[in-house]
Formats: structure tokens, C-alpha cells, sequence
């Protein structure tokens, strides 16, 4: 597919930026916008302020399954898709350890399988099918409601995925997979292979990828270090160093110059960034999400907004539908 879209970067706290990035994206035909899991304005309802405004496709990557039952999941991504009427992709991810506990009382024992489980159950009730499962804890078997005659759009079911094991329990019952801070390198000869199904297809792969482009005033590995809260949590420092990133959690300091070094953190003129995001798809990635959060959290959404038009004049002109 080979089609770039944009990050929305920060949690929203209202609607009219949410609405400003979504022209960005309707101006300069990307595939789509993305919001990650909001605490703040809940993903779903900040995108529906799109309604009536710029007619895209949206995407929340990743929503975090332990915060609703699979049915409420299917019922907001319905929700979504009919009031926005456009494609809508959703993945779940099993969320941190210590934050699980926090709102259940204690972590997952089989995240993986928990995920997988999950996204074929959403799955199941957002294409109009019979759901049952006794395998999340508690006995389910339910179905949404008919809608009628109303026509749905079309809705993407996904996982985020950063490891091997979350790929391969997941990816027969996801239409993709979405991945954040993934090296392109790993991607390929690592989470594409356990990605394959047993047909040997395999669903769409995106990867949200951070930037920045290089100006006065900044500082690369002081962006890294604020925008990437990901170094210091254990999932991702173990897919980085699975990934030959010599990364560790006793030093997200250190490992933000790495993620500096090898480009992991794409950061240096548009020109540079471009040719770098480009070069994610030769790795077998469908879609290449543009991240620029770490500009947004330090120097505000103005900048990042600028470093976004920079990078779009270098970019393909139109990406493929």
C-alpha cells in the first residue's frame, strides 16, 4: 500500500487542533489521522469532532483493552465509523503491567493472548458476527445490534505489536498490526515473518515513527529523551534490544542517543527525515505514521505543525490508496 499518515502528538484537551490536523491531513491526501490512548479527551469522541468537517479516515493506535470489555470496544469503533461515515482502524494493546494493576488489581498473566483474544471478539461483533469466548476472564456471548439498512464503513480491527509473541497470537484475527518506535530493519526480519499467517498473507503493517526535523535551538537527544517516554518501560526497551539497540533501562539517556544515532528518532533537515520515513517501506511496511510529539511536548504544537508542512513538501506528492 505504501501510504504515509499523520500522528495527532498530544493528548487532546480540545477539539479545534484535533480539527487543524485533520485538514493537514485532508490538504495533503495522507492515508489517515492517528490518535493514540487519550486520558485526557477520550480518542474516540476527540475524532469524531471531525463529523461534518474534513471527511477522512481515522485511526486510534493503540487503545488499551483493559479499559473497556471487548463489546464497548466495538460498540465506540461502530459508533466512530457511523458518525465520522469513514474507515475507521482501531488496535488494542495489552497496556503496561503496572498501570493494569493499577485500574484491576493485578497485571495480566498472558497479555499476548489476552490482546489476541480480544481483537478477535471486537472483531467478530463490528463485522455483525456472534462473539463467544470464555477465555478474558469471564464467559462472553453477545452480538451488537443490527443497524438496519444503514451502511457501515469500513472498520480495521488491529493489535499494537512489538514483540514476536503478541505478533503470532494475534495476526490470524487482525486486518493489522500497528507498531511505535520499531526499527524499520526489525520490522522486517522479525515482526513481518511472525506476522504471517498460516495461508502465508499477512495483515497491514503500520509503524509510527518519531521525528524532528534539525533546527536552532534544538536538541535531538533532549527531544528524545522528553517525547519517549517508551525508554523507560520495559516492553519496548526489550523489542530495542531484541532489535540489536544496545538500550537499557538503568539509562534512558544513553538510549536516547542510540535512538539518535541509528535513526530510530529520525532527526535532521526534511529532506534527510523524508528519505528516512521513505525507506520504512522497503522494510515491508504499508503505512508510515509521521510522529512529531517529542517537537510538540517541548516546543508546542505550532512548531510541530511547522516541521510537519516542512516535511510534506518533501514527501511523494500523493500516496496510493
Amino acid at each position: 500500500m505504501s501510504v504515509f499518515s499523520l500522528l495527532y502528538p498530544v493528548q487532546p484537551t480540545e477539539t479545534a487542533s484535533v480539527l487543524d490536523w485533520g485538514s493537514i491531513v485532508w490538504g495533503n491526501r495522507l492515508r489517515r489521522l492517528w490518535l493514540g490512548q487519550s486520558f485526557s479527551i477520550d480518542s474516540h469522541m476527540a475524532l469524531a469532532a471531525l463529523a461534518g468537517k474534513w471527511k477522512i479516515p481515522v485511526a486510534v493506535g493503540t487503545a488499551l483493552a483493559p479499559l473497556r470489555s471487548p463489546y464497548e470496544a466495538a460498540v465506540q469503533a461502530r459508533s466512530l465509523a457511523l458518525v465520522l461515515d469513514q474507515e475507521v482502524s482501531v488496535a488494542y494493546g495489552a497496556a503496561d503491567p503496572d498501570f493494569v494493576r493499577g485500574i484491576t488489581g493485578a497485571p495480566l498473566k498472558r497479555p499476548a493472548s489476552f490482546t489476541a483474544e480480544y481483537a478477535r471478539l471486537v472483531k467478530l461483533l463490528v463485522d455483525g458476527e456472534h462473539a463467544q469466548s470464555t477465555t478474558l476472564g469471564t464467559t462472553m456471548s453477545a452480538r451488537l445490534p443490527p443497524l438496519g439498512s444503514e451502511k457501515l464503513p469500513r472498520i480495521r480491527i488491529g493489535t499494537g505489536v512489538l514483540r514476536e509473541g503478541m505478533a503470532r497470537k494475534s495476526c490470524q484475527h487482525i486486518d493489522f498490526a500497528v507498531s511505535w518506535l520499531t526499527p524499520d530493519w526489525y520490522i522486517e526480519s522479525t515482526l513481518g515473518p511472525a506476522l504471517t499467517r498460516s495461508d502465508g498473507t499477512r495483515p497491514e503493517v503500520a509503524t509510527i515513527v518519531p521525528c524532528a526535523v534539525d533546527r536552532p535551538g534544538r536538541n535531538p537527544m533532549l527531544l528524545a529523551q522528553v517525547g519517549l517516554p517508551h525508554l523507560r518501560r520495559h516492553h519496548y526497551v526489550d523489542m530495542l534490544q531484541r532489535s540489536g539497540l544496545d538500550v537499557h533501562l538503568s539509562d534512558p539517556v544513553a538510549g536516547a542517543r542510540v535512538l539518535v544515532d541509528r535513526g530510530v528518532f529520525a532527526y535532521g533537515s526534511a529532506t534527510e527525515i523524508a528519505q528516512r520515513l521513505a525507506g520504512y517501506f522497503a522494510a515491508g511496511i504499508d503505512e508510515v505514521v509521521i510522529n512529531v510529539a517529542p517537537v510538540a511536548l517541548i516546543h508546542g504544537l505550532g512548531e510541530a505543525r511547522r516541521d510537519i508542512s516542512e516535511l510534506l513538501e518533501h514527501l511523494p506528492k500523493k500516496s496510493e490508496d
